[in-house]
């Protein structure tokens, strides 16, 4: 035993003073493995394994992904970031920027479709006004009529009605998972706490100096003024426009508190947004596409309240039902009804 040995020949250079080369060597039998006939190698295996233990039990510590689509885009990110070495912030642009260029033909069909929306509008204005002003526009027969017009001038102009609402259809989920994605990876990867650059180093936590809250509400608002995605620039939505930049004062507040990764994505979106928007408003870019040109001075299409429509129609219905209701028999009256008349003249003789 080792400890008995070392025992021994430390009590026996106490007691007995023997010679101290004595010691030294029998102590370097002791500390020499090969002397004693260990296994090194059990020795390295076992540091082999606590070390593979150890990091077991830290990877253990890390929520597992699942199967949603937020977690699917989390798995995009890592993949590109480990297959790429890319920061995390490029390649949150990378992918943010590849996305909306496979997304630039439908972007070009919407931009199409409003221009030739706005070139539909008069005529659309003058049928709308014809069967509003049609005293008979509640019967079918003119219903149908009126339906048939309006879809041979979406034929004529080339329009469909459900294209203006196909890119907020596709963008809607996408920016969802993203910010699902992008607001809970730091659970999932640690990593991203130091993935980002400039100030924003920390990707996991809100802008401490509120540039991108900034930066996002003013991209958005001038999308809405440029007319991004769809929004084009006619009388029509000048209500809606309203309401719109009320919404880009209320993005600044509802970011402060938002992870920079998300406002990585936002801001990178909102920028291509505005980009395509201005290049597809080129000269060469409409002759190029054949987009054609908004009307400078497009008539604004009136909206008909449904609930006055409603009442009026009502109002109409019950006028001619008064009108086909046979009138009331007159009221007789003393100086009307003849045999009154004949008795009182009677009645007048005799008195006299």
């Amino acid at each position: 035993n080792k400890s008995l040995l070392l025992f021994s020949i430390t009590s026996r250079s106490i007691n007995s003073k023997s010679d101290n080369q004595t010691v030294v060597n029998d102590l370097n039998n002791i500390i020499n493995p090969s002397s004693l006939n260990i296994d090194t190698s059990t020795i390295g295996n076992g540091l082999l394994n606590t070390s593979a233990g150890d990091m077991t039990n830290t990877v253990a510590q890390t929520p597992e992904l699942g199967n949603s689509v937020s977690h699917y885009v989390i798995y995009a990110i890592e993949n590109l970031h480990l297959y790429t070495g890319l920061p995390y912030w490029e390649t949150i642009l990378a992918i943010t920027v590849t996305l909306r260029i496979l997304l630039i033909p439908i972007g070009i069909k919407a931009v199409i479709n409003a221009a030739r929306m706005a070139l539909l509008r008069p005529d659309m204005q003058k049928v709308t006004d014809a069967f509003n002003n049609d005293p008979n526009n509640v019967d079918i027969q003119v219903k149908t009529k009126f339906k048939n017009e309006m879809q041979a001038l979406f034929v004529k102009h080339k329009v469909n009605p459900f294209q203006a609402l196909l890119m907020p259809l596709i963008q809607a989920p996408l920016f969802i998972s993203f910010f699902f994605a992008l607001q809970s990876m730091g659970t999932y990867i640690p990593a991203i706490a130091t993935g980002g650059a400039f100030w924003f180093v920390d990707l996991t936590v809100p802008d401490p100096y509120y540039i991108f809250p900034v930066l996002n509400a003013l991209s958005f608002l001038a999308m809405i003024e440029i007319g991004a995605d769809g929004m084009q620039s006619d009388p029509n939505m000048q209500g809606a426009k309203w309401g719109m930049r009320a919404l880009a004062l209320v993005i600044f507040p509802a970011t402060v508190y938002v992870p920079q990764a998300v406002c990585v994505y936002w801001t990178a979106n909102n920028t291509f947004s505005i980009l395509q928007t201005l290049a597809l408003k080129t000269t060469y870019m409409k002759k190029l596409l054949q987009i054609p040109d908004l009307p400078k001075t497009a008539p604004p299409l009136k909206i008909v309240n449904p609930f006055s429509t409603i009442l009026e129609t009502w109002k109409d219905q019950s006028n001619k039902n008064k009108e086909d209701t046979p009138p009331p028999p007159p009221v007789l009256t003393f100086n009307s009804h003849p045999k009154i008349i004949k008795k009182s003249k009677l009645n007048n003789d005799n008195t006299n």
